[in-house]
C-alpha cells in the first residue's frame, strides 16, 4: 500500500492484480507525465530556497539583486507545477500498480474501484484505446463518496493522449476542482484547468498551453482566470507568456496583466510586462533583464524614475510583449 497526500485527496493505493500485466505498458504510457507537463525555469529550485529564506522579497531591489521578474516568472509556474503536477503524480502512481481489469480485445484497462480503509472516497481510473490500432488513448479519473452508488461518480480529470513512446506524445486534459469539491474530502482548490501539451522527442520542443478558469489566486486569496503559454527549446532556453485579470493594487476594479519572459540556456533572461485597465489611466510597462546568476542588470518602467542599466546588458536586447488578453 502506498499513500499520497495530493490536492484532490489523501489516496492510499491498494489495487489487486488481474490480467496480462506485461501488455499494459501502452496504457500506462497514455497517462501524461508530471515531468512532461511542467514549466522548467532555470535555477527555480535555488530561487525557491532563497525566497523561502526571505532574502529577496523586498520591493526596492537594486541592480545586482536577484531580479524581481525572474522571481515572478518562477512564481507564475506554481499553478501548473503545483496543483496540476501533483494531480498527474496521482495518475502516475495509480498506473504503476497492476490494473484491476484489462480487456485487451476491446482496448480498456481499469484501476479500481479502490477505497483506502479510512478514506470516505472511492476512486476509479479508466484508460481506453482508440480503435483501428491508433496510438490514441482516453482516460477518466473518477471519484465518489464511499457509501454512494456508482451513479454518484464525478470526473475530476479526463483527457486524451497520442503516444509517441514512453512518456512522450501530445494531448490535452481537464482538471475539475469544482467537481472534486462535491466529494467529502477535498482541499481549497477551485475552478478548472485545461491543459494542451506536446513533447514528441527528447530533442524536440516542449509546448504547454494552460488555461485556468476561476481558480484560487494564492497571492490575493481571490479568484482569477489566467492563461499560460510555455515553450522549451532543448539546449536553447525557453519562454513563458502569462496573462491574468487580477487586482494589482489590492482593490477593484481589476487590471489586465500580461508578461512575456524569455531565457537562454545559461539562465540569463528578460521579462517584459504590460498592465492595462482597472485603476490605470494609461498602459503601464516594465522591462527587466537578469544575468546567468539571476541578478538584475537592466530595469526600465514607464511609471517609475528608478531605472538602471542598458539594453545591451540583456541577453535579449529588444522588448517582446505577450498577446494573451483574455475576453
Amino acid at each position: 500500500m502506498r499513500c499520497l497526500k495530493l490536492p484532490l485527496a489523501l489516496l492510499c493505493v491498494t489495487i489487486a492484480a488481474c490480467g496480462p500485466q506485461d501488455r499494459l505498458d501502452d496504457f500506462r504510457n497514455a497517462v501524461p507525465s508530471s515531468k512532461t507537463v511542467a514549466f522548467k525555469v532555470p535555477g527555480a529550485e535555488t530561487a525557491s530556497q532563497k525566497l523561502t529564506a526571505g532574502t529577496t522579497t523586498r520591493q526596492d531591489r537594486l541592480e545586482g539583486d536577484q531580479a524581481m521578474m525572474y522571481d515572478f516568472t518562477r512564481g507564475a509556474t506554481r499553478l501548473v507545477n503545483g496543483g496540476v503536477g501533483a494531480t498527474l503524480v496521482l495518475l502516475e502512481t495509480i498506473v504503476s500498480y497492476p490494473a484491476t481489469s484489462f480487456d485487451e480485445a476491446n482496448g480498456k484497462a481499469v484501476w479500481g474501484p479502490v477505497t483506502e480503509a479510512l478514506s470516505p472516497i472511492t476512486w476509479k481510473l479508466t484508460v481506453s484505446k482508440a480503435p483501428k490500432g491508433d496510438n490514441v488513448y482516453t482516460y477518466d479519473l473518477q471519484a465518489k463518496p464511499k457509501a454512494s452508488a456508482d451513479s454518484a461518480y464525478v470526473s475530476v480529470l479526463r483527457g486524451t493522449h497520442s503516444s509517441a513512446g514512453a512518456k512522450l506524445g501530445q494531448g490535452s486534459f481537464t482538471i475539475d476542482w469544482d467537481a472534486a469539491h462535491t466529494l467529502p474530502e477535498h482541499d481549497d482548490n477551485v475552478g478548472k484547468a485545461m491543459v494542451v501539451y506536446s513533447k514528441l522527442g527528447e530533442d524536440q520542443d516542449v509546448t504547454i498551453d494552460a488555461d485556468f478558469e476561476k481558480v484560487l489566486d494564492r497571492d490575493t486569496n481571490g479568484v482569477i482566470s489566467a492563461t499560460y503559454r510555455y515553450t522549451a527549446h532543448p539546449g536553447n532556453g525557453g519562454s513563458l507568456d502569462y496573462s491574468a485579470t487580477k487586482n494589482l493594487f489590492g482593490a477593484a476594479p481589476m487590471e489586465q496583466l500580461e508578461v512575456r519572459s524569455r531565457w537562454a540556456e545559461t539562465g540569463a533572461g528578460r521579462s517584459d510586462v504590460k498592465a492595462t485597465g482597472g485603476d490605470l489611466t494609461e498602459t503601464a510597462t516594465l522591462s527587466e533583464c537578469w544575468d546567468e546568476k539571476f541578478a538584475s542588470r537592466y530595469l526600465l518602467a514607464s511609471f517609475s524614475t528608478e531605472t538602471y542599466g542598458k539594453p545591451s546588458a540583456c541577453v535579449f536586447a529588444s522588448p517582446e510583449y505577450a498577446t494573451l488578453t483574455r475576453p
